[in-house]
């Protein structure tokens, strides 16, 4: 993102539109945007699983500023069990042109906040 140009994206996980992505800002290597996410029905169990993903990383966040001394406990029994979506080499951002830019498993927050890094130094 040269000079804090903001760009849009649509966030992808096993082919599967998870939602808009608007790149607010870059904070080397993170880059930080909002997400608004796809309401449609398709795909049930994949939008299961990533809606719990992100409800985990809202979980993480909460405890970070609210309860410290719980977030390792907690990171420590939870994360674990979605090593397949933290590890998984299937999250792109689609861009306008419809080319897959490759990512890193995104971290969110409760007020629809993402960050995430590029996989293979895409951009």
């Amino acid at each position: 993102m040269a000079g804090g140009a903001r760009r849009s994206f649509t966030l992808i996980y096993r082919d599967v539109r998870i939602g808009r992505v608007d790149s607010t800002r870059e904070d080397f290597p993170n880059l930080l945007a909002t997400l608004t996410s796809d309401l449609t029905s398709d795909h049930p169990d994949i939008r299961h699983r990533v809606n719990d993903y992100i409800q985990f990383w809202i979980e993480a966040d909460r405890l970070a500023r609210d309860s410290p001394h719980s977030l390792d406990e907690f990171l420590q029994s939870v994360e674990p069990t979605f090593s397949d979506l933290i590890n998984s080499t299937e999250w792109f951002l689609l861009d306008h042109q419809n080319v897959r830019l490759p990512i890193h498993a995104p971290t969110l927050s409760p007020d629809g906040r993402m960050t995430w890094r590029w996989r293979n130094h895409a951009r």
